[in-house]
């Protein structure tokens, strides 16, 4: 699982210019990456993808709370254990950057999520590699922003549709 952090859409466009990008924000919230990469096709690996790609917050602090969205601090812990901490300042490409280039290729509404990204210490990176199992209780916070907390399960497993 992955801490990130999601920007919420407060109005609609396309061709966006960065200057007026985090003018369009509704607000911030914490966002937890924890899809499953094994089985996924090459060109969709990433917790992002799927039907059940994470967890967000219920909450949403307003874009008038969050004066530069680049200088929060970023922790997770598993089990009580902190694994990642850093700061949004390290983020490769700013909020704005990421809204002026999605909105060259769709149209964003009031409304949509964008996922930032993660800080470093992604559990595959890890030496050894650290994995998340059922049971285990992963928690995030962005300064500020929030702190989310979810306790991991086991993915349900599909039933065969009945014999005719």
């Amino acid at each position: 699982g992955r801490c990130e952090k999601e920007t919420v859409r407060g109005r609609g466009g396309e061709n966006t210019a960065r200057g007026a990008a985090l003018s369009q924000g509704a607000g911030y919230s914490c966002y937890r990456a924890g899809r499953a990469r094994d089985g996924q096709p090459p060109c969709f690996r990433g917790e992002k993808t799927g039907r059940q790609p994470g967890a967000s917050a219920p909450w949403m602090t307003t874009a008038d709370e969050i004066p530069d969205p680049h200088q929060l601090a970023i922790r997770t812990w598993l089990n009580g254990r902190k694994v990642q901490d850093d700061n949004t300042r390290s983020m490769i490409h700013g909020v704005a950057e990421l809204i002026e280039y999605i909105s060259t290729f769709t149209r964003l509404s009031a409304g949509d999520v964008i996922i930032t990204g993660s800080p470093g210490g992604v559990g595959k990176k890890r030496t050894p590699p650290l994995f998340m199992k059922p049971g285990d209780k992963i928690e995030v916070e962005i300064e500020r922003i929030g702190h989310l907390c979810n306790v991991i399960a086991e993915a349900p497993v599909a039933q065969p549709a009945p014999a005719h």
